[in-house]
């Protein structure tokens, strides 16, 4: 099957979409918060062996799998899905989470609602941080899609 709402092709795509960025954070990880890093450096960090993911990747993931196992987007559940970043967060804490997104999932796995939780954070404004860019590709991918299901992604 080929075009962009053939299936291969579209999980395919989809895939590539979170690999991508899964590799990009897991490259990017060990300057998280340096000035500009010279191309030798990358270099070395590629030649290096194994690369770990940060809590950007696990929260996308999340994210996925969140979406793609929606019957509609009307039974979308924010709710829902921040409990699934608590407890993904809770699996492995050791991701690289900030301050901020620990308290907010402690707060939820205890029964809180996750938006009184994290009102308070940023002075209300959102975070701080480049996570949202993160989570961009499964939003993306589960639009005009065949199907939701074959967008989920193991963790």
């Amino acid at each position: 099957m080929t075009g962009p709402t053939a299936l291969p092709a579209w999980t395919d795509r989809v895939t590539g979409c979170l690999l991508g960025g899964a590799l990009g954070d897991a490259v990017g990880r060990p300057f998280e918060g340096s000035a500009p890093v010279p191309a030798p450096a990358v270099k070395e960090v590629l030649a290096g062996g194994e690369l770990t993911w940060t809590d950007d990747t696990v929260m996308m993931l999340t994210l996925a799998e969140h979406l793609a196992g929606l019957p509609s987007w009307q039974a979308f559940d924010e709710g829902a899905l921040a409990r699934a970043h608590a407890r993904a967060w809770q699996a492995e804490p050791w991701r690289g989470y900030g301050a901020s997104p620990p308290a907010i999932f402690r707060t939820v796995l205890a029964g809180a609602d996750w938006e009184a939780a994290a009102a308070g954070l940023f002075g209300g404004d959102g975070s701080l941080g480049n996570g949202a860019a993160m989570r961009a590709a499964p939003p993306c991918g589960s639009c005009s899609r065949p199907s939701r299901r074959s967008l989920a992604w193991p963790s």
